[in-house]
């Protein structure tokens, strides 16, 4: 299973990979909002783990922005 965390505090983004790691998930992290949504479009994840306040593209826009795309889909 795959997790994409979204997340631009590098303490607390580590903290929740090592956590969704025990899980069994594999783990990329984006530490910005662009990012992280370019991530997201660019692969297929079980899970986005995602920061509301992110620099760049703010969390719920990234939220926003991948329902849109899946609605489209």
């Amino acid at each position: 299973m795959k997790a994409l965390i979204i997340e631009d505090n590098a303490a607390q983004a580590e903290f929740t990979r090592k956590g969704m790691a025990r899980l069994g998930f594999e783990c990329r992290i984006a530490a910005d909002g662009q990012t992280g949504l370019d991530a997201l479009f660019a692969d297929d994840y079980d899970i986005a783990l995602v920061d509301i306040r992110l620099p760049v593209i703010g969390g719920l826009d990234v939220i926003a922005a991948a329902r849109e795309r899946a609605a489209d889909a």
